[in-house]
């Protein structure tokens, strides 16, 4: 992997964090900003997820504070983070590389690749999905629950999996250069 998620970038995240309850301006950043990549920010509280934001398209790295702030306060499954949950805060940035077509929906291992899903049901309307790397693994899901978990999260509302639906889907998987810390971790690391 040639793009490196680093404890730069989350420290970074979380003095976004802070800006933001202390009502002062997005601060400066210190990490190059020079190459491009899909990335996702998330944030974990007390081992649950409190949000999820990202995008799968190659973005500048200073788009980094608008994926904090959307994971934070617009994850339309959340309340908006408050400033009393910071310090219970884990954040994770994912920056998505080495991005391959599989050869069906079963063609990637789960701790290893994250996956896109994209197909269409029989009136013509198109769906896709994705879960970042860690996510199967995490829920101790099999290929099988993950690929039925991913279609439901598409927006699939037919209560049946059919074989020709999942023959028909169109799976891209990709892998992670993951950074995660705790608050305290970066409470320790600003002295």
């Amino acid at each position: 992997m040639s793009l490196i998620a680093s404890e730069e970038h989350v420290v970074y995240c979380f003095d976004v964090l802070h800006a933001h309850f202390n009502n002062k301006p997005k601060p400066a950043i210190t990490f190059n900003t020079t190459t491009k990549a899909p990335m996702f920010i998330t944030l974990h509280k007390d081992n649950n997820l409190r949000g999820c934001i990202g995008t799968l398209s190659p973005c500048s790295l200073t788009k980094m504070a608008d994926y904090v702030h959307s994971s934070a306060f617009k994850d339309r499954r959340f309340n908006p983070v408050e400033a009393e949950e910071l310090q219970s805060l884990d954040v994770s940035v994912s920056l998505l590389v080495e991005y391959e077509n599989g050869k069906d929906c079963y063609d990637w291992i789960i701790g290893k690749h994250g996956i896109i899903i994209e197909f269409h049901d029989d009136d013509g309307n198109n769906y896709n999905a994705t879960y970042l790397p860690e996510v199967a693994s995490e829920q101790h899901w099999s290929q099988t629950q993950a690929i039925e978990s991913l279609i439901r999260k598409s927006g699939y509302k037919s209560n049946t999996i059919t074989t020709e639906l999942l023959e028909s889907i169109v799976l891209t998987r990709y892998q992670s250069s993951k950074y995660n810390m705790h608050y305290s971790q970066y409470i320790r690391m600003k002295g």
